[in-house]
């Protein structure tokens, strides 16, 4: 598959659709499968890389983020697209990664869904989000910033102080 994908070989989209639909043993080849479709101008596969990220799987979490981080500058629009739907994915693992990749994106249209993010059942979310909007330096998001340097959570309070040094260009 990552030969068909560097070469690139257009006539292997068919298979790569496959392996990504089928495969169910080995989950890494659906996200070489899923990076050649992109690779080979179909970039709606973003979805499928950035849904993954929920997987507890090391090769995934390994890889996943660097793959879809290497494709911003070609594919911006989808991208934030695609990671704005992964913020609302089932698995809280997901919703936290997909939130890191967001906000090493530079990505700013994920911003309105970072900061309902801030909502999120889950803490490891919610810290992620919070980090996510700091790296974006979504000055929408201050006045939720500042409420959570007051939090209960020690984790949460010392998260929104660098998050609001990263919107005043402090940190």
């Amino acid at each position: 598959i990552w030969a068909l994908t560097v070469a690139p070989d257009r006539e292997a989209a068919a298979e790569f659709r496959a392996v990504v639909r089928l495969e169910s043993k080995r989950p890494y080849l659906q996200v070489v499968a899923a990076y050649g479709l992109v690779r080979l101008g179909h970039p709606e596969y973003l979805c499928d890389l950035a849904l993954m990220l929920g997987r507890h799987k090391h090769d995934l979490q390994d890889n996943i983020p660097t793959i879809l981080l290497s494709v911003v500058a070609a594919h911006p629009a989808e991208l934030a697209d695609c990671l704005r739907r992964g913020l609302r994915q089932p698995l809280p693992l997901g919703r936290e990664v997909t939130a890191l990749v967001a906000g090493e994106s530079g990505l700013v249209a994920t911003a309105p869904a970072l900061r309902a993010a801030l909502g999120d059942r889950e803490p490891r979310v919610r810290l992620a989000a919070v980090w996510a909007l700091g790296r974006l330096r979504d000055v929408e998001a201050r006045p939720t910033l500042t409420r959570l340097t007051g939090d209960p959570d020690a984790r949460t309070r010392a998260f929104a102080t660098e998050a609001l040094g990263h919107l005043d260009g402090t940190e």
